[in-house]
């Protein structure tokens, strides 16, 4: 499949992606189907790139030397960084003005290459920025919170014996639970 990186300058009114309301200033990436969906708004001033996702994919191992889950670029992600958001648009520009004083360029392998080497990098770079984020930010989960409060309790009582079914009590948890808690952490 192919996806979508809509960059939206200037909204004036809504626009929404199957959907979902986008915000002005911001860098949405979304995979091609769910482009299909229909964008919806008021007049907008807007870029779009498009590109494979196995090239995407591909070229951030090979080139780049980073790994990207391709289950990751499944759903619509909005990349609200100003930073990220006039990179991308600095990046668009420059290529779109030096293809402006010189259209011949297009007819030049090495530039072709040069370019897309850039924008795909620039656009592995948001991407995996974005997910580092996600990744900080993830909300605790129920197993990480037995683990977490586990852990507390084994700390404060180094000097006492304590089973599982004692910690069990303690948390309000079965075996089980415990278990599969500390597999998952």
């Amino acid at each position: 499949g192919a996806l979508v990186f809509l960059s939206v300058k200037e909204a004036r009114g809504n626009f929404s992606v199957g959907g979902r309301a986008l915000r002005s200033s911001a860098l949405t990436m979304l995979p091609s189907d769910m482009s299909s969906e229909g964008i919806n708004s008021a007049p907008v001033e807007s870029l779009v790139v498009a590109v494979k996702q196995s090239v995407l994919v591909d070229h951030a191992r090979r080139v780049c030397g980073r790994e990207i889950p391709e289950s990751s670029l499944q759903k619509c992600i909005v990349i609200d960084n100003p930073d990220a958001f006039a990179a991308f648009e600095d990046c668009a520009h420059s290529i779109l003005d030096a293809l402006g004083a010189c259209p011949i360029l297009l007819e030049d392998e090495g530039f072709r290459a040069t370019v897309m080497n850039r924008v795909l990098c620039l656009l592995v770079g948001l991407l995996e920025t974005h997910m580092a984020k996600a990744q900080r930010l993830s909300p605790p989960t129920t197993r990480s919170y037995v683990v977490n409060k586990a852990l507390q309790l084994i700390e404060s009582r180094l000097a006492d014996p304590l089973d599982v079914m004692d910690l069990c009590r303690a948390l309000r948890v079965c075996p089980r639970t415990l278990r599969y808690s500390f597999e998952e952490v």
